[in-house]
């Protein structure tokens, strides 16, 4: 059995050439060396493909990874950065602190 063989951006962008001049998937799968289902995939999601490769600029990429819940991961990164800067390291106790200390 052969290995899996993932197509960089600038792949998929000429099996959908390919595809819109007529050829099938099937003779795309023999053309670009992959799996009918990588194929047929490229396919479906033509419209992500061609935004991403105008916005991207890194066609070697041969994965994709898509956030799904950006609103989220930007919430628990401001979080993480203000609890962060409100922990000190105090250097006669030789351990962290939170929040400022009243003496």
């Amino acid at each position: 059995m052969s290995k899996r063989v993932f197509l960089n951006l600038e792949q998929r962008i000429e099996v959908l050439r390919q595809y819109e001049n007529g050829n099938s998937a099937r003779k795309l799968t023999a053309l670009f060396n992959c799996g009918r289902t990588h194929i047929n995939k490229v396919i479906k999601e033509k419209d992500l493909i061609l935004k991403e490769y105008e916005v991207f600029k890194f066609c070697d990429v041969k994965r994709m990874r898509h956030e799904k819940y950006v609103d989220i991961n930007e919430a628990v990164l401001e979080w993480f950065k203000t609890v962060r800067e409100q922990w000190t390291y105090d250097s006669t106790q030789g351990k962290r602190t939170c929040g400022s200390s009243a003496n």
